[in-house]
């Protein structure tokens, strides 16, 4: 693995705010499949395509944070950020899958 001592310009500040994004698209996925249960299957997929975009994006920020010496954030900072974008997107996740297969619809 190659390391540099600076990253290009926005180089985390960029994937923070594209995770960020790809999480609140997740979310109202999500509560688009809570106000209105129909067609759970195709909603519950689109919410899963959206995780694996966003899953993509927080593993680029945690790689890149090992990749530079110098870092606009401390490295755990990184990898603690990206975790978390991935918890709450887990939680996300677990909650429509309970949904669909308790057959919660109101």
């Amino acid at each position: 693995m190659k390391l540099s001592l600076l990253p290009p310009g926005d180089a985390f500040f960029g994937l923070f705010e594209q995770a960020g994004e790809t999480l609140l698209q997740e979310a109202r996925l999500f509560r688009d499949f809570v106000e209105h249960y129909e067609n759970p299957e195709e909603k519950a997929r689109r919410i899963m395509e959206t995780r694996r975009q966003g899953n993509l994006l927080t593993r680029e920020l945690v790689n890149r944070s090992k990749r530079f010496f110098y870092t606009p954030l401390a490295r755990e900072d990184i990898q603690g950020l990206a975790r978390t974008l991935e918890g709450v997107s887990n939680f996300i996740v677990a909650a429509a899958d309970a949904m669909h297969v308790l057959k919660v619809s109101s």
